[in-house]
């Protein structure tokens, strides 16, 4: 992110990436900040260049279907994991096949309706 905070900003999240974002609203903004980049916790896996969407959201729900058939919190907790593997592929095949614009929009638009169901008010945010 290039641009320049804004006078006023108290946005914690700016310029930070990882797990040391601060994703908390700015008083100046009085909205969660726009969702400019995806952030990826695992490398890239070789099905990010061979899948295609389709393919993948079938890997996607079999891993679904492991956290709901797994037999104790901790193989829950590793399928979970290994689910969120299978969603980072599929959104980085998304922008090999559709670019970033299309994606992007797609995250600030679920944001944008979870702004107005208010899901992120009564987190000490208002």
């Amino acid at each position: 992110m290039n641009k320049k905070k804004p006078a006023g900003c108290k946005c914690q999240f700016w310029g930070i990436q990882g797990e040391n974002r601060d994703t908390t609203f700015c008083p100046l903004h009085k909205r969660p900040p726009k969702i400019e980049e995806l952030f990826f916790s695992f490398p890239p896996t070789i099905f990010s260049d061979l899948n295609d969407s389709e393919s993948q959201i079938n890997h996607v729900l079999s891993e679904a279907a492991e956290v709901a058939n797994a037999e104790n919190q901790f193989e829950e907790e590793l399928e979970l994991v290994d689910l969120t593997h299978s969603l980072e592929t599929y959104w980085r095949i998304k922008l090999r096949e559709h670019g970033k614009p299309h994606v992007m929009s797609l995250f600030e638009k679920v944001r944008l309706k979870n702004q107005t169901r208010k899901y992120y008010e009564d987190m000490g945010n208002k």
